[in-house]
């Protein structure tokens, strides 16, 4: 039987029964934390680094796993090296009928210990605001509009940028990575290039939607974040005449799991609801085009690990706690997999994408460096969308016969090429 794992939270976290230490790490070993109990239950955070942030409670005395929970997840720059960017549970108390979880950061969560629900407390000690974190670079222009809202979360917000044009102007929506557990729209500069994209004459949105462990009653976690996608693109699609955009000619772009839900928008059917009294929900979820950086093609677990053997990515979507449970439930929540991963969608009458990753070459069946992050998504979902007879470009470390360096001027030819030029 396999262990239960309950509601996995925000970033990627579960407390683990045994406290492993680690070898060969670049940075500084973390402390070890000792377990907390109450009857005949201990809960300890695991030192291994493919337990980062997790939490496990175990019985005292047999030391049998009785489930475990996420915490948070961290969102791995692949620019980076990935142990710099571990963060720790530091230290688990048990307060009342909750158990208080502290991480390296001095950032605090509760973990209910009846319901398994986890949510994040202020920071154990107080923080000087310093606006850096809502700030957009520089190097990116002022919104037009700022925090426009799509929904009743605090989340639901986006900004706009308008090109200057007498005509209406083709869009850019950008949406975010994190892992559905992190992130937010001011990362916009790691995506596209929104300045040379407004040059061009083509307007930007950048959103923020809901984590996975803002899902609430859905389910899948994942329903959260791709479904605030959909309406958020709609919204945008209702300002069409105010906000001077051809709402035909609208290109998704993303990173990580914002690459994801963007291939989850291209393939998917349209979420339109002609007969809504809502007039935003009448209009269309379609793309034109999408041009996504480090995506992960599928949800799939079977998919993932014939493709990639070390995959690790995925769970956390589907409200499962670690990749061995993934695949072990694969069966159980096959029609969520087939819903939600961009790979099933797939149909020959999609429109055209571009692939990038920073990573190697592909090397279907082979361990990758990156199993999340790795270009083997990349040639699986092309070597799909050649069979369909789909355009599908793609880029990464080496590639030869490179046509657009990245995603920023495919989105600038594609949008602004006649639609014969686009079409299949």
């Amino acid at each position: 039987m396999s262990q239960m794992i309950y509601k996995p939270c925000v970033f990627t976290a579960l407390f683990s029964v045994a406290c492993m230490t680690l070898a060969t790490a670049k940075r500084a070993a973390p402390e070890k934390v000792a377990p907390v109990s109450r009857d005949g239950i201990e809960y300890c955070a695991p030192r291994s680094a493919d337990k980062v942030g997790r939490v496990q409670a175990r019985d005292a005395e047999s030391k049998k796993v009785l489930w475990e929970a996420t915490i948070y997840e961290i969102e791995y720059d692949p620019d980076l090296e990935k142990d710099v960017q571990w963060i720790f549970i530091s230290g688990p108390n048990i307060e009342g009928e909750s158990l208080i979880i502290t991480d390296e950061r001095n950032k605090r969560y509760a973990l209910d210990l009846k319901t398994r629900e986890v949510r994040e407390l202020n920071w154990l000690k107080p923080r000087k605001k310093t606006g850096k974190a809502s700030q957009y670079p520089s190097s990116i222009p002022k919104p037009t509009l700022s925090e426009v809202r799509y929904g009743e979360h605090e989340r639901h917000v986006l900004d706009f940028w308008r090109a200057e044009s007498d005509q209406p102007t083709p869009l850019v929506f950008v949406i975010h990575g994190g892992g559905w557990q992190n992130g937010s729209k001011e990362r916009l500069n790691r995506f596209v290039d929104a300045a040379a994209l407004l040059k061009e004459g083509i307007s930007v949105v950048a959103i923020n939607y809901r984590y996975t462990k803002n899902a609430g009653d859905l389910r899948p976690p994942v329903k959260a974040p791709l479904y605030d996608a959909a309406r958020a693109l709609q919204l945008v699609r209702s300002k069409a005449d105010e906000w001077n955009i051809d709402k035909k000619r609208i290109g998704a772009a993303g990173a990580s799991a914002g690459a994801c839900s963007s291939l989850w928008l291209l393939y998917h059917d349209d979420l339109a609801d002609p007969e809504s009294e809502d007039p935003i929900a009448r209009e269309s979820t379609r793309l034109y085009c999408a041009a996504v950086n480090n995506a992960q093609t599928t949800l799939d677990p079977k998919q993932m690990k014939e493709w990639t053997p070390n995959s690790k990515y995925g769970a956390h979507a589907f409200g499962l706690g670690d990749f061995e449970q993934f695949l072990a439930e694969r069966e159980n929540i096959l029609p969520w997999i087939e819903e939600y991963s961009p790979y099933a969608l797939v149909s020959a009458d999609d429109p055209p994408v571009y692939l990038c990753y920073k990573g190697a070459a592909p090397s279907i069946g082979k361990p990758q460096k990156d199993p999340t992050h790795t270009s083997n998504f990349g040639l699986k979902l092309q070597e799909r969308c050649v069979e369909l007879g789909l355009k599908c470009e793609l880029m990464y470390s080496g590639a030869a016969n490179v046509k657009h360096k990245d995603s920023t001027t495919y989105l600038s030819a594609t949008l602004k090429a006649p639609a014969e030029e686009t079409c299949k």
